[in-house]
């Protein structure tokens, strides 16, 4: 058995957490959540979308708390052309934490693409 570790230094340096599932122990599942999302983001960065969308989702139904697997899988959607889905991933990533940064900026992005189809990327 461990010492008890403070966290004042974290709470003072980065404040309170934003979500209340960031300030308890995780269960079992929700680390496989976790574990999920490390995944997704692998498979994001070596371009493998379908396998990081099916790791996101994983994350997302192990961890329904966590917002950034939620904003991760709408993000992945979005660039798979799945844009219902893409839609309901960041509602439901608000839900859960409505200040994660850039979900809304997403939400603008896909409700843009919505309406015109794909926009252009900036040069």
């Amino acid at each position: 058995r461990g010492d008890a570790m403070p966290d004042g230094w974290h709470r003072e340096r980065f404040g309170a957490p934003a979500a209340p599932a960031y300030a308890r122990a995780l269960t079992c599942d929700e680390v496989v959540g976790i574990v999920e999302f490390d995944v997704g983001n692998q498979r994001k960065r070596e371009g493998r979308l379908q396998q990081a969308q099916s790791a996101y989702e994983s994350a997302r139904h192990h961890f329904p708390d966590f917002a950034e697997a939620h904003a991760s899988a709408g993000a992945v959607a979005q660039l798979l052309g799945a844009l219902d889905y893409s839609l309901e991933a960041y509602r439901d990533a608000q839900r859960v934490n409505p200040g994660l940064p850039g979900v809304a900026a997403n939400l603008a992005l896909l409700a843009a693409e919505r309406e015109h189809g794909r926009l252009p990327l900036p040069p």
